[in-house]
């Protein structure tokens, strides 16, 4: 898994949050940015998914910190 997240890019990402979205999970909530409801989306999968956890950018992110 980590290697098929490793190796999705940005143009992914708009297909990814779409079929997040089509499944209809319960307990997402909203976030401000990157929001899994969001069409435009500038981030991979895997940055997505680091920020849900998180809430700030990953080490090796290129995504300015902001705290």
């Amino acid at each position: 898994m980590s290697e098929v997240l490793a190796s999705l890019t940005v143009d992914d990402a708009p297909k990814g949050y779409e079929a997040i979205t089509l499944t209809r999970p319960a307990g997402m909530g909203r976030v401000e940015k990157y929001d899994i409801t969001e069409e435009q989306v500038d981030i991979t999968l895997k940055e997505a998914m680091w920020l849900a956890k998180e809430g700030t950018p990953s080490p090796e992110s290129t995504l300015p910190i902001t705290r």
